[in-house]
């Protein structure tokens, strides 16, 4: 997983994730014999958190967890043929979590999405916008997903296309402001978000393939997260030409 490798390959990570990456690495102890205690209390915290799973995705195909002296017992609730994986959710995660929490990507993943928070962020640091966002209660926790970006990250968008007025209709849900207002919106998202992460995706993916220094495994997940990215952008993009030609 990204905290177990060098810095040389945590470098190619998006600015995102590389922050995560070292906001755990920040707090991650020596493991010493001090660390059993916690362990063990680590063990009734996996206990409760089976129950939350359970409960919570579908996707997971157990009938029963019992606990006792000798470890687990998991109750399927259907028939499993010999030698047949057994799959568990991680939870409704997008890849760039299960990549720094857990080390591996998805090739199919309903809930992937992407922050876009790094792109934005420098077009917010003016007081006003920033205050008329935490006021709304939008401010930050932007994405880009399989259907685009997200509700957030128009509203973002719109601080620097729309007037005042005009924005606090939109998010009101009053309206969607004059014609003008949604087309510079367009652009804006075009030029200041798509298109710059295409050319962060594209030239991560380049040095990737450059280097022949780096362990394949590593490597490989990070070229192909940084794939993955490249194909919301082009489903944005898509998304974009379609909303212009109606």
């Amino acid at each position: 997983m990204p905290l177990c490798w060098p810095q040389s390959e945590k470098e190619t990570l998006s600015a995102e994730l590389l922050d995560e990456t070292a906001d755990i690495e920040a707090v991650r102890l020596p493991f010493t014999p001090a660390m059993h205690a916690l362990l063990r209390t680590q063990k009734q915290k996996l206990k409760a958190d089976w129950f939350n799973v359970l409960a919570i995705c579908p996707e997971t195909y157990f009938e029963t967890v019992e606990f006792g002296p000798e470890g687990y017992t998991v109750t399927s609730n259907r028939d499993y043929d010999a030698g047949e994986e057994v799959y568990v959710s991680y939870g409704r995660h997008d890849n760039d979590f299960l990549l720094v929490e857990y080390g591996f990507i998805l090739d199919l993943n309903r809930w992937d999405c992407t922050s876009v928070d790094h792109l934005l962020s420098k077009h917010l640091a003016n007081a006003a916008a920033e205050r008329q966002l935490q006021e709304a209660g939008y401010f930050g926790d932007y994405h880009l997903g399989q259907e685009g970006f997200c509700y957030r990250t128009e509203v973002a968008v719109r601080t620097q296309t729309s007037t005042k007025s005009d924005w606090d209709q939109f998010v009101g849900g009053f309206s969607d402001g004059p014609l003008e207002f949604e087309i510079a919106t367009q652009a804006f998202t075009a030029d200041h978000l798509v298109e710059p992460f295409r050319l962060e995706a594209e030239a991560a993916v380049d040095s990737l393939q450059a280097s022949g220094r780096r362990p394949r495994g590593a490597c490989h997940i990070l070229i192909e997260r940084w794939r993955q990215i490249l194909i919301l952008l082009r489903l944005a993009a898509d998304s974009h030409v379609a909303r212009n030609d109606q």
